[in-house]
């Protein structure tokens, strides 16, 4: 927990920085190009940062999040934008709604300074086990992003995870794994499309006090770790 909250805080201290945009993305040689794109997977795929039981018919979840990748390589984001940074955050504002038959939609929309872009996604849950007071819930979860923004360069992310969860309370803790399919098409002279699959594993932890819900969520897709926080209204 304690090296969530540093990391969550050096992240939100770079968020200050001016935004940058992908206008040197020319400079990068085809193999630092896969190594970007995978950085941009393991940042800019689908994170819940929810439990996996399902919101029921009549359930909401709604909330503001900010997620924070530790890039492994951000010196190519440094050559793509001329700007340093060494996480890449992501403010996001997250819904999700229960529907008949234990499944959820969920779809958010977040900024991307670090890209001068904006980032779109969503995903379908269906929970094939529901949960009780004895039995944890069990969720399969397909999830999808896409950037827009930069005219160079076409990215978008699709996602297939197991969640599961158990309540607690009022606290639930949940763990996941899954994978992620990362494709970047750039538009630049002498770089071609990269196609990538990423192994998934994340965890994390619901807290719904009623009329305040808040959950923390570590995530390690590739070879980058992220983590997220959002605070809102769960029910």
């Amino acid at each position: 927990m304690l090296k969530m909250i540093a990391a969550m805080t050096a992240a939100l201290a770079v968020s200050g920085v001016a935004a940058a945009d992908l206008k040197n993305l020319g400079s990068l040689t085809q193999d630092e190009f896969k190594l970007f794109a995978a950085d941009s997977t393991s940042a800019l795929s689908y994170k819940s940062v929810s439990p996996g039981d399902p919101l029921g018919l009549l359930g909401i979840d709604l909330g503001v999040e900010v997620s924070a990748t530790r890039l492994s390589h951000p010196e190519l984001l440094q050559s793509a934008t001329g700007v340093a940074r060494e996480f890449l955050l992501s403010p996001r504002l997250h819904a999700h709604k229960g529907l008949p038959l234990d499944l959820d939609i969920g779809a958010f929309y977040a900024a991307v300074p670090a890209y001068d872009a904006s980032l779109y996604g969503a995903e379908l849950r269906w929970s094939p086990i529901a949960g009780n007071a004895v039995i944890p819930a069990v969720s399969l979860r397909g999830g999808f992003t896409m950037l827009s923004g930069p005219s160079n360069l076409d990215f978008r992310t699709t996602s297939a995870e197991v969640v599961i969860s158990k309540g607690f309370l009022f606290i639930k803790p949940y763990v996941g794994a899954g994978l992620v399919y990362g494709s970047a098409t750039p538009s630049v002279a002498g770089l071609s499309a990269v196609t990538l699959w990423q192994r998934k594993v994340f965890g994390g932890v619901n807290v719904n006090l009623g009329l305040v819900n808040m959950a923390v969520e570590a995530d390690r897709t590739g070879h980058d770790s992220s983590y997220s926080a959002k605070l809102g209204f769960r029910f």
